[in-house]
């Protein structure tokens, strides 16, 4: 029996199977923030991401968007307030699209888990003390259900 010789299309490479990595809520919140931006929140985002959001949307409850999001607001938890512009600049988009998602914003904020400001009729999102306290001490953040 001839063997064939070794090349690149009949070498069996091992299958990697895509699962969170690290298995942590931070270090999802993290890839989530990296595939997203610039992603436009296009098909191939939440085909690269969906682990990860999966991973944090089942730990904290919430909406595939809403996830999205919360892990935009973690990335700029630089105690200023981030607006819709900030969201669309990262995930490079038109403000227009993330306003369709208005409803994933007010989850957020119905759940506790940002808090609102309405500055001349503009909102403005920031993270809670307790929630980024609870995110950096690895504790389990109870968002309040709706």
């Amino acid at each position: 029996m001839k063997r064939l010789p070794k090349t690149e299309e009949n070498i069996q490479k091992p299958c990697k199977s895509v699962s969170p990595e690290p298995a942590n809520l931070l270090g999802n919140i993290e890839k989530i923030v990296e595939l997203s931006e610039n992603s436009e929140l296009s098909n191939e985002f939440f085909e690269k991401a969906v682990v990860y959001i999966n991973f944090v949307k089942a730990t904290l409850q919430l909406s595939d968007m809403a996830t999205v999001f919360f892990a935009i607001f973690v990335d700029n938890i630089d105690s200023r307030y981030i607006c819709i512009d900030d969201l669309s600049k990262h995930l490079n988009c038109r403000n227009i699209r993330i306003l369709k998602y208005m409803d994933s914003l007010n989850e957020l904020e119905k759940r506790r888990l940002v808090r609102c400001h309405r500055k001349d009729n503009t909102p403005e999102y920031r993270i809670p003390k307790e929630v980024i306290k609870a995110l950096t001490e690895g504790k389990k953040i109870e968002p309040r259900l709706s």
